[in-house]
C-alpha cells in the first residue's frame, strides 16, 4: 500500500470525474426527450384516490398500507407530502 503515489491518484480521480461528467450527461439527455429518470411511483392515480378515501373514513395509515399492499412509509410519505398535490380532484358526490 505504501506505493501509492500522486500520479495513481490524479489517474483515479480523473476517472471518477469522467464518470460523473458522463452520468451528468446523460440526464440532460434524458430530460431533453421527456424522461425525468429516478424511480416510477409505487402507486398509481386509482391508488391514491383509494388512499384518500380510506383514510378521510378514519383508517390508519398502517391499514390503508395493508390495503394497498405497500409499506406504512410510503403511505405516511404520500400523507407528508400532502395527498392532494398528487391527484386531480376528486370529483364532488
Amino acid at each position: 500500500m505504501g506505493d501509492f503515489d500522486v500520479t495513481q491518484a490524479a489517474k483515479i480521480l480523473g476517472a471518477l470525474g469522467g464518470l460523473a461528467r458522463a452520468k451528468r450527461h446523460s440526464r440532460i439527455q434524458m430530460r431533453a426527450w421527456g424522461k425525468l429518470g429516478g424511480r416510477p411511483p409505487k402507486l398509481s392515480p386509482n391508488d391514491l384516490g383509494r388512499m384518500r378515501r380510506l383514510l378521510a373514513a378514519g383508517r390508519t395509515q398502517l391499514q390503508v398500507a395493508e390495503a394497498l399492499g405497500v409499506a406504512t412509509r410510503t403511505v405516511a410519505r404520500y400523507v407528508a407530502k400532502g395527498i392532494q398535490d398528487e391527484l386531480p380532484d376528486a370529483p364532488a358526490h
